[in-house]
């Protein structure tokens, strides 16, 4: 029986020396050693196996113990060996294969440490995990098809005011909206109704009672739960939100800007295409605002356009609009009733008392009015594109006319507007053609006279119209900047003529403030001077009070600088403005020209002659020149030379001529001059 176990057997003694073995123990040490005929087991074991456990080699040599398993390996061979003591004389070992077990145990601790490995890999992906989800602004959190959560991350638990452990995993979303309830975080809905029915929306905005906004977005997945997120998107809404206003309101005022204004114009034309509801478009611009922002600041002159504003919103009635367009320009979309008309006329004349008021402005008080223009809504007529043309168009009339605060568009205006930009054209084409000429009108000494100077005067030798006086295109040459590309024609060709004249003789040039401002005036000045080799100091620059007003403080240096050359100053039309006595102490005039309204109302209205004569003495008391204007008889002569005018200038001494027709020749009164236009 021993012969037919799966087990090696082997029987020896004490003195190690085998008694029994059987084939399977044979077979075992044969492949331990290599050899059958076997001595002892010692050797048998030993010899191959030098690594032999010491509790072995402790057992042979008698002190080991016994019972023990000893497991040994050869090669790619694993044993296990039992030793049992039998009585005093005799022993008997037990050997088993266990390769294949050994195996089987490698294979399983290889198991164990993937196992691990992936546990700990597990373990780190789910640090992460939870990490990455930590750190997105957002709140994040996943519910399975039950309603219960899966997880959350902490910007959820921030959002809503909760703890960790209230978004536990398996919380359901009905408890955790108990506890958004209790937190003040909740949406103000039904708690069972936001469970049948917000889950299945994919994306929505809603707002928490505590006033917050927050944007969900829901993604389902396939096992029926659904991953959302939310965001906070108070402040980008109050961002976004400023940013729109911004876009559509004036950051000075706070009132709808331009852009607004057009879009409330659409609402508009569109209402009264459906209903018949009539409004009326107003746009206004401030008298003197540009003064006042020159000479007291810009910080005083934002103060007063706020001032305005608030003005002009007490005028109008509930539904109105104002807008500001940019500048001092303001519009107004007036909604109407059965008369709209009268009810334009109204708003305008509450505007007009408004603003009439004085204005306090950091200590400084200030007066300004306004000009208005009007365009009627009409149904067949309400393109709001062309409602504000013709409200401009009739802004610019008003302005141009000065015959009260406001005027009502009409179709003539705009074949005006076509006329004047016809006329742009021409003129644009005329300089480049060079039609303009100078005629000059002599200036004379009132005690000798003789020549003391001449004017220069443009005119415009049209194509077709013939000779054009300027009064019919400088103030649009004004308008569109070609006053400067003009100016500097102007200035030097006067130069250039005057420089073949008698030494004696002065030629005066009259200055635009569009000059001032836009032009490199003290160098054109300059260039002429060069060009045609006349001395300075016979030329003579006429300025009038607009120039003063336009930002004296820099036109004050510019007249300084040029006055250093030699050149001399005029202040022409004197008497015509409203602070004129206040510019002959601050700008360093040589000359003052007393306007010819004055001129020809001496000696026939009292209120002229005291013009005239204040003028005089003021004048020669600050050592200044004194021209008369529009001198046309002799009477008027005589009396303004027995004033103490010293010059006079008008058609009773010559009218305005080409360079070759001028007679410098010392003039001899007699008679009046039949007045034409200069």
């Amino acid at each position: 029986m021993l012969y037919l176990l799966p087990v090696g057997i082997v029987k020896f003694n004490a003195d190690g020396e085998i008694d029994l073995i059987n084939p399977r123990a044979s077979e075992f040490l044969l492949r331990v050693d290599g050899r059958s005929d076997l001595s002892n087991l010692y050797a048998a074991l030993a010899g191959p196996l030098p690594d032999l456990d010491s509790r072995v080699r402790d057992f042979v040599d008698g002190s080991g113990p016994i019972g023990d398993e000893v497991r040994l390996s050869a090669g790619s061979a694993s044993f296990s060996l039992n030793i049992h003591k039998i009585d005093e004389l005799s022993y008997v070992a037990i050997l088993q294969d266990i390769s294949e077990l050994s195996k089987l145990n490698a294979r399983l601790q290889q198991g164990q440490q993937r196992q691990k490995h992936q546990a700990v890999k597990i373990r780190t992906i789910g640090r992460q995990f939870r990490e990455a989800l930590n750190n997105i602004s957002q709140g994040v959190c996943m519910f399975d098809a039950e309603q219960r959560v899966i997880v959350a991350s902490q910007p959820f638990c921030a959002i809503y005011k909760l703890t960790p452990d209230q978004v536990r995993p398996g919380t359901t979303l009905r408890e955790i909206l108990e506890y958004r309830h209790l937190n003040g975080t909740d949406f103000g809905q039904d708690t069972a109704t936001y469970v049948l029915t917000k889950p299945t929306l994919e994306n929505e905005i809603t707002r928490l009672v505590d006033g917050r906004l927050i944007a969900i977005a829901r993604h389902p997945l396939s096992d029926g739960g659904w991953v959302c997120t939310h965001a906070d998107i108070t402040e980008r809404s109050r961002t976004d939100e400023r940013i729109a206003f911004m876009a559509h309101h004036d950051h000075l005022t706070g009132l709808p800007n331009r852009a607004l204004l057009a879009e409330k114009l659409e609402e508009a034309a569109t209402q009264m295409r459906r209903k018949g509801d009539a409004f009326s478009v107003l746009m206004l611009d401030l008298d003197k605002f540009k003064y006042v922002n020159d000479t007291l600041g810009h910080p005083i002159g934002d103060d007063l356009l706020k001032a305005v504003a608030d003005r002009l919103k007490s005028t109008l009635r509930k539904g109105d609009i104002l807008a500001r367009l940019g500048g001092d320009e303001f519009g107004i979309i007036q909604w109407g009733n059965e008369n709209q008309r009268d009810s334009a006329i109204a708003l305008a004349l509450r505007i007009e008392q408004a603003l009439s008021g004085p204005f306090c402005l950091d200590g400084h008080t200030v007066h300004i009015g306004a000009s208005i223009g009007i365009a009627m809504a009409l149904e067949t007529t309400s393109v709001p594109h062309d409602l504000l043309k013709q409200a401009d168009l009739a802004l610019y009339r008003t302005k141009a006319d000065r015959r009260g605060c406001f005027s009502f568009y009409s179709p003539d205006l705009l074949k005006r507007a076509e006329a004047r930009r016809l006329l742009e054209v021409e003129m644009r084409e005329a300089l480049e053609r060079k039609e303009f000429e100078l005629h000059y009108q002599p200036i004379i000494d009132a005690e000798t006279l003789g020549v003391a100077g001449v004017e220069a005067l443009v005119r415009w030798r049209h194509k077709s119209e013939g000779l054009v006086p300027p009064d019919q295109f400088i103030p649009l040459a004004e308008e569109t900047g070609l006053i400067v590309p003009l100016g500097e024609w102007i200035l030097r060709q006067a130069c250039a003529d005057a420089a073949k004249w008698p030494e004696n003789v002065k030629v005066a040039v009259n200055l635009s403030a569009v000059q001032f401002r836009k032009g490199n005036l003290i160098e054109v000045i300059l260039c002429a001077l060069v060009d045609s080799g006349l001395n300075p100091r016979r030329l003579e620059l006429e300025i009038t009070e607009s120039v003063l007003m336009d930002g004296d403080e820099d036109h004050l240096a510019t007249i300084r600088q040029l006055k250093n050359l030699g050149v001399t100053f005029a202040l022409d039309d004197f008497g015509t403005g409203y602070s004129s006595l206040s510019y002959l102490t601050r700008f360093p005039f040589d000359k003052v020209k007393i306007d010819k309204s004055f001129t020809q109302g001496y000696g026939k209205r009292a209120g002229c002659e005291a013009v005239v004569s204040s003028v005089i003495v003021l004048a020669r008391g600050m050592n200044i020149v004194t021209t008369a204007e529009g001198v046309e008889t002799e009477e008027q002569y005589r009396r303004l030379r027995e004033a103490g005018v010293n010059l006079v200038q008008g058609y009773l001494f010559g009218r305005p001529v080409l360079p070759s027709q001028l007679n410098f020749a010392t003039r001899q009164c007699s008679g009046s001059a039949t007045p034409q236009a200069a």
